[in-house]
């Protein structure tokens, strides 16, 4: 039955019908060919969901045929490039010398570089092994192909960015000629942890930038004129990894200011102390911040909403009425601060007296979830015995950094308990004494 010439695009938006429609395909492929045409209008309307979902039926209806069949009918369309590059990575999930004639042939699709890996269903994420058999394997126009998908791939999250498969990117440009030589040089020095050969490289794009400090003033100049000339660079600010060191996991050196607030270098892949990391800056709000997953301690300048609270003047008696607070009365003057109406309700299962994803740490819109542990006037002492199971619980939630309010005496005992426990979970950690406190209701 040639189905595909009755219907309209607007018509394969209803997925019942559609499948009704692809079951009723035969195996003409000039018809195909027209039925993905017209599917493609779906493919870029609705959801990842309603293209695995075909996807899926498509292939189970034409499985017998092979994969050089969904080459030959899906090659001109969009939807038939999706379809092709699903099957690709599904079948093929580590791009190696082994299977790369599937993707060389997928670098010759009309749509592959024009919206297709945008609408291919995520169905993981896949590993690179090239050695230096690619140059007897490819054609120097098939290793410029590859090498531009390889990058595609990296950039949409299909290819793990990882260490091992940048190493075989870098053999990939090795073997990809002159042309690509910059990019060898430059990825070479950031994955060997080469800074003196990175600034080599970074002067044929900037003669300016002759030492370390020159490349700190220019820092995200250099990063979008890489970007801009084609190299393969990336950074995203989440990438910075703690878990009892912090491991830059950017294909682009982070700076950060260390304990003493100096500016300094971390190369991709190499790991820092914790401690030593006061402060990374972010290339896109420009700014330096806070990583997210950072277990350091934080003080009340560090967190945005309570950045006026240091250069408040406090007096003995306010100190006084401080005290005086039960942990209802603090809970309910840091929502108010923060703009959080909810109440955490008190019960057994609670994991912390107030749990909210409206504090501001490193600007206006820099939201973390977060735990207060509060101990008002009914706890002239803390002991381990009156918090240890509170900070246990909070711990296990998923905030990002744990708090404990205080208006009486921390015993030593229970402060390290506090920043051990919130060490082990990879949580900041911050102690709001009563003078804390009494500044921060100064703030309302």
């Amino acid at each position: 039955m040639k189905v595909a010439n009755i219907y309209y695009e607007e018509d394969l938006l209803d997925i019942n019908f559609l499948k009704k429609v692809i079951e009723k395909l035969d195996d003409d492929e000039n018809h195909i060919r027209n039925f993905l045409n017209k599917l493609s209008f779906a493919f870029i309307r609705e959801s990842e969901n309603f293209r695995k979902e075909i996807i899926i039926q498509f292939l189970n209806k034409f499985e017998s045929k092979g994969e050089d069949f969904f080459f030959r009918i899906g090659r001109d369309t969009l939807c038939g490039s999706v379809i092709i590059l699903y099957i690709v990575l599904e079948k093929h999930p580590v791009i190696s010398i082994q299977n790369v004639h599937w993707y060389k042939k997928l670098s010759d699709l009309e749509f592959i570089l024009n919206g297709a890996i945008d609408l291919v269903p995520k169905i993981g994420e896949f590993d690179i092994v090239f050695d230096e058999r690619l140059t007897k394997s490819c054609s120097a126009l098939d290793k410029s192909n590859l090498i531009e998908l390889t990058e595609l791939f990296f950039i949409t999250n299909i290819i793990k960015k990882n260490l091992d498969n940048f190493k075989s990117l870098l053999e990939l440009y090795r073997v990809g000629g002159a042309r690509n030589s910059d990019k060898k040089e430059i990825l070479d020095s950031l994955i060997n942890n080469n800074f003196d050969k990175f600034l080599s490289c970074v002067r044929k794009y900037d003669s300016n930038i002759r030492k370390s400090e020159d490349f700190l003033n220019n820092y995200s100049k250099i990063y979008n004129l890489l970007l801009e000339s084609g190299v393969f660079v990336y950074f995203d600010f989440d990438n910075l990894i703690f878990n009892g060191v912090a491991t830059n996991k950017n294909l682009y050196p982070v700076k950060y200011l260390d304990r003493n607030k100096k500016e300094a270098i971390l190369m991709p892949f190499q790991n820092l102390s914790n401690g030593d990391l006061e402060k990374a800056y972010d290339i896109h709000s420009e700014s330096y911040a806070i990583p997210l997953k950072s277990c350091k301690k934080f003080t009340l300048r560090d967190i945005y909403s309570f950045k006026d609270a240091e250069k408040i003047k406090i007096t003995a008696e306010e100190i006084k009425q401080t005290k005086k607070l039960s942990e209802d009365e603090i809970i309910e003057t840091i929502s108010v601060l923060i703009g959080d109406p909810n109440k955490t309700t008190h019960s057994p299962a609670e994991k912390a007296d107030l749990y909210t994803g409206k504090l501001k740490i490193n600007n206006e819109t820099d939201l973390r979830d977060v735990a207060f542990i509060i101990k008002g006037k009914s706890f002239p002492k803390i002991t381990p015995k009156d918090v240890s199971h509170q900070i246990i619980k909070a711990s296990n939630t998923e905030a990002t950094i744990l708090f404990l309010g205080i208006t009486g005496n921390l015993f030593d005992e229970s402060r390290d308990n506090f920043i051990s426990i919130a060490k082990l979970a990879n949580k900041g950690y911050c102690i709001l004494d009563v003078v804390d406190l009494t500044k921060i209701r100064k703030l309302i």
